[in-house]
């Protein structure tokens, strides 16, 4: 009896250490779809054009939820007031009337809000679009719309952002 009591804590600990590490909790796994994902990688992996320290990265499809939380609710809040918000890739779309063109990429300027407000005006950094946002209580909450006139490409209904430390 006392070895299953040990072997049934041990299962527990090692199903707690999963979860942690995925940082996904089984409720927020539920309203967070398995398309997008949050991951962290190591700064001195990126480029010499990135300044700043390397917070966090993430993707999700809005063709399947409009809106992302960064981080999860079920995380701590970050402890940054403020962070640059670089945009790489933003869904393509193309004009719902009149002649069927190729699709364009969006603009983030154009396409999402954080924490209810317009994005600022962007700093280019070639293709992708730059800003410094504020985080309301340690959060960001990205909320993305389709311009009006414009249908999205489910093949490249993804959106994908990388934050780093502001100066």
């Amino acid at each position: 009896m006392k070895h299953q009591y040990i072997v049934h804590r041990c299962l527990n600990a090692a199903g707690c250490l999963v979860l942690l590490s995925c940082s996904i909790v089984p409720g927020q796994s539920a309203r967070h779809n398995l398309a997008q994902k949050a991951f962290t990688e190591s700064v001195h992996s990126e480029g010499v054009d990135q300044e700043g320290e390397f917070i966090a990265a993430f993707e999700w499809s809005v063709e399947k939820q409009t809106d992302y939380v960064w981080p999860f609710e079920s995380i701590k809040p970050a402890p940054f007031k403020s962070v640059r918000m670089l945009v790489e890739q933003m869904p393509r779309a193309w004009p719902t009337r009149g002649r069927v063109r190729d699709s364009s990429s969006l603009s983030a300027y154009r396409s999402l809000k954080v924490n209810g407000n317009r994005l600022p005006k962007p700093q280019r950094n070639g293709a992708r679009e730059e800003f410094r946002v504020y985080l309301e209580k340690g959060r960001l909450r990205i909320s993305f719309s389709v311009p009006s006139g414009f249908k999205v490409e489910p093949k490249s209904a993804m959106v994908r952002v990388r934050l780093y430390r502001a100066e």
